[in-house]
């Protein structure tokens, strides 16, 4: 993790492109590198978000093409090639009173995934 934007009121520069959240939108910037020997799939979709209260967030598909779109950022998907390495902004859509806690990484919708503390 290489970064939290909490208590946003929207997201997007583009006018037709700006989002507003049911709550408060939370920004989680990450590396994502692919460390094996073949290309692999990343979304940000898969990304799970844990409040401090336990509770678990999807993330916000419509703000994270908002965010990503006048960037090379991985908007929804993309292939990562073995050794490479993107930068991404993964977006939630969050209580006004929930505390980001911990986001849960995943390669794909299957994998176990890892947990990640943001304190």
């Amino acid at each position: 993790m290489t970064g939290v934007e909490k208590g946003l009121a929207s997201v997007g520069d583009n006018p037709y492109l700006t989002e507003k959240p049911q709550g408060q939108f939370v920004i989680v910037s990450m590396t994502v590198k692919n460390i094996g020997d073949r290309p692999q799939g990343f979304s940000p979709s898969n990304q799970k978000m844990l409040d401090a209260q336990g509770r678990s967030f999807e993330s916000d598909t419509s703000a994270q093409i908002a965010v990503d779109s006048d960037s090379t950022d991985v908007a929804v998907w993309d292939n990562i090639n073995p050794g490479n390495a993107v930068q991404v902004r993964v977006v939630y859509d969050m209580p006004v009173d929930a505390v980001p806690a911990v986001v849960e990484v995943h390669d794909s919708m299957f994998s176990g995934g890892e947990k990640v503390s943001l304190t």
